[in-house]
């Protein structure tokens, strides 16, 4: 069984510099595709904080590599 992010039972929420590290893009391209719909939107937390749960970004990954 491969490894996910979300290893943990708890809902982890990772910030935009961990979603890009995970899928190997800047942050600024996972701004464009959370704008454009095709990321998941953050969750918001603050004014200024913005998380993604590490679940939403598992499924993503598993959208991508399905559609491969």
């Amino acid at each position: 069984m491969p490894a996910t992010i979300s290893e943990t039972p708890t809902q982890k929420l990772l910030t935009v510099k961990q979603v890009a590290a995970a899928l190997g893009l800047s942050t600024r391209t996972v701004w464009k595709l959370a704008s454009k719909g095709d990321l998941p939107q953050p969750l918001t937390l603050g004014a200024k904080a913005r998380r993604w749960p590490a679940a939403d970004v598992d499924a993503y990954i598993g959208r991508l590599a399905a559609a491969r």
